[in-house]
């Protein structure tokens, strides 16, 4: 994941190599690379409103660590969730859609930024 500005400059990053961003906001869970047991194999938190206020958008991003296309792995895809509600807001389908890796933008509403 990468946190960005206003003017879309990274601010921070989040992935196996640095679970947590240096504000606590975001975290990640840690890498499934066999894909065992239920329910999600990854998963990152992220609490919006313990961002920073120069953090204006957040970029999903999905790879494969061992450089699988998304025809290789079953069944996969990526969701955001509301965790407190369980209700899931979207989800995107990875298997068939080959080594093309996706990306989404998550801009943080001014409701949110206006309530800090």
């Amino acid at each position: 994941m990468i946190l960005l500005d206003s003017a879309k400059k990274p601010v921070d990053t989040v992935s196996f190599g640095q679970l947590v961003s240096k504000d606590g906001a975001i975290r990640h869970g840690g890498d499934n690379l066999t894909g065992a047991g239920e329910g999600d194999d990854e998963v990152i938190y992220v609490n919006l409103t313990d961002l920073p206020s120069n953090v204006m958008h957040l970029v999903f991003t999905v790879n494969s660590f061992r450089g699988q296309t998304f025809n290789e792995v079953e069944n996969a895809f990526c969701r955001l969730v509301d965790e407190a509600k369980n209700e899931e807001l979207c989800r995107y389908t990875l298997t068939d859609q080959g080594a093309i890796p996706a990306l989404s933008w998550l801009p943080c509403p001014e409701p949110l930024r206006a309530g800090r």
